[in-house]
């Protein structure tokens, strides 16, 4: 029986670059990896286990590139690749198979991977000045468009 919990708190800096509709994005971060685990080691009968919880945390670096596709006031859909380089090994997992379980391996790992995200952002900036001009003359302009219809 093995038990192993992680975390990943990363902090990083987003640079894009925008195209019409879509945005471009990279964003390296540097953050740490929490492991936290139960400890199983000495058994003190067949029916109890002595175990102990333990924590370990590392730090790690990584770097993110995707694509926004923008959606009505500048809400997004993201699609991305992620990958992370722990920078130092977590704790080892006893890795056992067979019949009884005899064969066994020690595997060792650093909260290094890579994966693919999808994901939503929401603007709270709001449209720019000039955004918001251009939106106010265009009222103007359908205000002006109707009143001369309407003649």
């Amino acid at each position: 029986f093995y038990y192993d919990t992680f975390g990943n708190f990363r902090l990083g800096l987003r640079k894009s670059w925008e195209k019409g509709s879509k945005a471009f994005f990279i964003q390296p971060n540097v953050g740490i990896t929490v492991n936290n685990y139960f400890d199983f080691s000495s058994v003190a009968s067949t029916s109890t286990f002595v175990a102990s919880k333990e924590s370990k945390i590392v730090g790690n670096l990584g770097l993110e590139a995707g694509v926004k596709f923008y959606k009505g006031r500048r809400n997004y859909i993201t699609l991305g690749i992620r990958h992370q380089s722990g920078l130092s090994a977590l704790n080892t997992a006893e890795v056992s198979w067979g019949i009884p379980q005899q064969n066994q391996i020690l595997v060792e790992r650093s909260g290094t991977y890579t994966g693919l995200f999808v994901g939503y952002g929401i603007d709270f900036k709001g449209r720019t000045s000039e955004e918001k001009e251009v939106a106010k003359l265009e009222k103007i302009d359908k205000k002006t468009f109707r009143r001369v219809m309407a003649w």
